[in-house]
Order: structure tokens, then sequence, then C-alpha cells
């Protein structure tokens, strides 16, 4: 494989400002964006609301709570965002509470990402056995090298469970090892991160 869908992060910022970002990234031609929200229900719904009326129906859109939520809070705000349109929502709640990722992923209809909750191959062995989970965020930093990530994508492959790999801001070698590896993988469900490599 030689090219790749990426996505690129909208930084959090005021609802006004994510709508500007999310436009100069369209118009730089990416058809994929990554919206940060921030645990705060009317601001986040706010976020993904603007960035949809900015860019129209044709760009894909994605949030990252990065834990912020507790899990009764995620699954009322996500289902009051899903009207906008969205493709993937990336770890909704506490890493250290998997109990609740597993009960938040079974309630929306939206795919659920486990990040911060997948940083080993133990932790995603467990995530993917409870199932629910649509993807993995993986990260070749995060499992120790090629060879443990690819143990970790054997471990999804099996379990029929979606992976990508993140955003890592390492060094050019990390990056090559990345994509080598995902170059040798079929394409991705959800994008890449890739282009925030650069």
């Amino acid at each position: 494989q030689e090219r790749f869908a990426n996505t690129r992060i909208i930084p959090l910022k005021s609802p006004q400002r994510m709508a500007e970002v999310a436009v100069e990234l369209a118009e730089a031609g990416f058809r994929h964006l990554k919206v940060k929200v921030s645990g705060e229900p009317e601001l986040d719904i706010a976020r993904v609301r603007d960035v949809r009326a900015a860019v129209g129906q044709d760009i894909a859109l994605m949030i990252d709570a990065n834990e912020s939520y507790a899990p009764k809070l995620a699954v009322r705000t996500i289902n009051a965002m899903a009207r906008y349109g969205l493709d993937l929502v990336e770890q909704p709640t506490s890493a250290r509470d998997f109990k609740s990722l597993i009960a938040v992923a079974s309630a929306l209809d939206i795919p659920v990402e486990a990040d911060e909750s997948a940083q080993d191959l133990q932790s995603i062995l467990r995530i993917v056995e409870a199932g629910h989970v649509a993807s993995i965020n993986l990260r070749i930093l995060n499992h120790g090298g090629p060879s443990r990530t690819a143990q970790a994508i054997a471990i999804c492959r099996a379990a029929n469970v979606d992976f990508r790999f993140g955003a890592v801001f390492g060094s050019s070698i990390v990056h090559a090892h990345t994509l080598h590896l995902a170059a040798s993988l079929p394409p991705p469900r959800f994008p890449h991160e890739f282009s925030e490599m650069a």
C-alpha cells in the first residue's frame, strides 16, 4: 500500500476558532478531521456543531475526548453530537476505568476506539475479549518496537477489531517503522494520523 487516508487533529480552542482551523485543513485537502473535546458537554457539542457547519457533509469527523468524560455523561453528550455525523469516538472515559470504556462502547451506535486504555498487549487482549470496542489506536513507541506492535495487530485481527496508527511525535526512525508496518497491511477502516508526523 503506497497511499493512506489521513486525519488531522483540530486542537482544543473555542468552537469558532476550531471551525476556522477545520476550514483551513479542508482547503489544504484533508478529508478526515479529528476534533478534540474537553469533557464540557455544551462546549464540546458546540465545537462539533461549528466544525460540521464550517466544512459541510463531505468531510469525515471523529472526536477525541482524551479520557475527559464520566460514562453516563459521555453517552448523553456523544448521542447529542451524533446528529452532526461522527465516524469514531476516541477514548471517551478514563483509561483507569476499563468497565466504563466497555459500557460506553456498548451503549453507543457510533464506534468507540481505545487509545490510552490500550497501551500494552495485555490491555489490548482484555479489551478485545470484552467486545464492543470497535478500534484500537496503536503506536510503536507504546509497544516497544515493530515486533510487539505486530503482535498487537495480530490480536486485533484475530478478534476482528479494527486498528489504526495514531500520531507519534518521535524520531524519523519511529515514523519510518510505522509507515513500513502500515504499508504491509490492508487499508484501515479508520484513517491513520501520519500527517501529524511531519
